[in-house]
Parts: C-alpha cells; sequence; structure tokens
C-alpha cells in the first residue's frame, strides 16, 4: 500500500466550492482516471482519503492538501496530468509526492493568508503572527488548531481575504 500527497489549488470560481464536496470531486475525478483505490473494511467500503484543515467558501486555496492510499505505485505526472484534464474550471493538481505511510496530514497545521488591507482596520493584531505587510496586503501566519474562520471574518470581512496557502 501506498500514500499519496496531491497539492491543489482552488481559484476563481473553484473557490465557492463547499469544502464538504471536495471529497466528492476528486473521488469521482479519480474514478475516471482509474486510479487505484484502497478501500476500507467493511460492509460499506470507501475511499481511503484525508482532506488538509477545511477553507471557507469564497477563499482561494493556493496549497491544499489531501492524502489518498493506494494498492500500487503510479506515475505521479501521469496522475497529475490525467487529472488537471478533468478537474473543474479554477481547480488544478499543482504537485503530488509519496509520503510514508505513518505520515498523517493532520500534521499540517500552519497556513498563511492573505488579507486585503481594510482603511477601517487600524489593528492587525490577533492569533495570528503578522509575516509581511505593504500599503494594500498583509500576509499572516496562522496556528488551524482550534483556529475560528469567524474571528478572521470578523475583524477583515470575508470579502477582504484573499488566499490561504497551508505550509505543508
Amino acid at each position: 500500500m501506498y500514500k499519496l500527497r496531491v497539492v491543489y489549488s482552488k481559484q476563481d470560481d473553484a473557490k465557492f466550492i463547499p469544502f464538504n464536496y471536495m471529497g466528492k470531486i476528486f473521488e469521482r475525478v479519480l474514478r475516471r482516471i482509474e486510479f487505484p483505490f484502497s478501500f476500507s473494511e467493511g460492509y460499506t467500503k470507501h475511499i481511503k482519503i484525508s482532506f488538509a484543515p477545511a477553507i471557507p467558501v469564497g477563499v482561494s486555496g493556493n496549497n491544499e492538501a489531501f492524502d489518498i492510499l493506494s494498492e500500487e505505485k503510479i506515475d505521479t505526472e501521469e496522475f497529475k496530468e490525467k487529472t488537471n484534464k478533468i478537474l473543474p474550471s479554477g481547480m488544478k493538481i499543482k504537485e503530488c509526492f509519496y509520503i510514508d505511510i505513518s505520515d498523517k496530514i493532520s500534521s499540517v497545521k500552519q497556513a498563511l493568508y492573505i488579507i486585503k488591507k481594510n482603511i477601517d482596520v487600524k489593528d492587525y493584531t490577533g492569533p495570528w503572527e503578522v509575516v509581511s505587510e505593504d500599503l494594500q496586503m498583509a500576509t499572516f501566519k496562522i496556528n488551524l488548531l482550534n483556529f475560528k474562520h469567524k474571528i478572521l471574518f470578523d475583524k477583515f470581512g470575508i470579502e477582504n481575504i484573499i488566499e490561504r496557502k497551508l505550509i505543508i
């Protein structure tokens, strides 16, 4: 059995696809390319796939990720090429690579958020670290463990949150 980590982006109109549909989208795409799934045990078998922490609807993701178990080793470049042809507009596989079977996607605990500066917000302090700042944008490093996006939305407004990039 092999574990493949897939890093993808979710931009443009795809940023409005809810996170809870991502599993179904990728399952359908992977079935179409005849990916050699590894299935769970039991009466109702499911593919073994795990996603990184959820991204809010309306926020672009530039470094989102999931892990999937496979029964056989496949060519990652061919996988990326076939998958990108089928994915919905705005979604793209950026890279994929094999990881140790014991590695978990839950080890992804931090992300960078790029925020368009709001004139009304004078204080950028919060449960995050300011990584960079200029006249129009600010980049925050956020620990995702127990983080509530509502804090970010309340402070900056969802329309000002440009992008999230997971630190993998």
